[in-house]
């Protein structure tokens, strides 16, 4: 049994205006994926980011993470994958948004990440690391 190796021509086109963000990627020459964000502000389930603990809410109920550019959400005890949770104000945790912000709440997030497809938008918008300036307004696709 042999193996073929298939050459593929990957390209992505990315558009940042007012409006939002828009990607699509291209696998020789056809559209394969697409991607629209209409406002960096939003919250939408499946939205992964890199947090920091912003408030210990007794740590048998959650933990309120601050997600950047003025974002907030709450991780439940019961969503938490550690088997000792993070207590400590400023650690840096990675959550997805479980449930979207609603009626003045806090949007719900895991520690459970769970991601579908090949591909993987990352999109640097927040400085997040003390002291090292701030990152570029830059997209990334893995």
């Amino acid at each position: 049994m042999g193996f073929a190796m298939v050459q593929l021509d990957l390209s992505i086109a990315l558009e940042k205006n007012s409006e939002g963000i828009r990607a699509a990627v291209f696998e020789n020459g056809r559209v394969v994926s697409f991607y629209f964000q209409n406002d960096a502000a939003d919250l939408r389930i499946g939205d992964i980011f890199l947090g920091r603990i912003s408030e210990n809410r007794l740590s048998q109920v959650g933990w309120f993470v601050d997600l950047g550019e003025g974002r907030s959400g709450f991780l439940p005890h019961n969503r938490c994958t550690k088997k000792h949770p993070p207590e400590d104000k400023d650690a840096f945790i990675l959550v997805q948004v479980d449930k979207e912000p609603w009626n003045q709440k806090e949007a719900e997030l895991t520690e459970h990440v769970q991601m579908k497809g090949k591909i993987l938008f990352i999109c640097l918008t927040v400085p997040m690391l003390p002291d090292r300036g701030a990152f570029p307004n830059k997209c990334a696709i893995h």
